[in-house]
């Protein structure tokens, strides 16, 4: 990511609270096993989705709150 847009995101989130970012894990936490995360705050959401074909096909997604649909790179 370049590092100015790394640079305006963690101004938001540090302006938004560090305290109302939440992280959640679903799954194993054994390797090569399927699992899902997402960390959210509130003005974005990341999740990390590998829980196809035996945990061996990757879907991730990063969204900021305002913006869906809106090309942001």
């Amino acid at each position: 990511m370049p590092e100015d847009l790394t640079a305006g995101r963690m101004d938001r989130v540090e302006k938004e609270g560090k305290k109302y970012v939440h992280f959640a894990w679903a799954g194993s936490r054994e390797r090569k096993r399927p699992h899902y995360y997402r960390i959210h705050g509130p003005g974005f959401l990341i999740e990390y989705d590998n829980t196809q074909n035996n945990a061996n096909h990757i879907h991730s997604v990063w969204r900021i709150c305002g913006t869906i649909g809106v090309r942001i790179f």
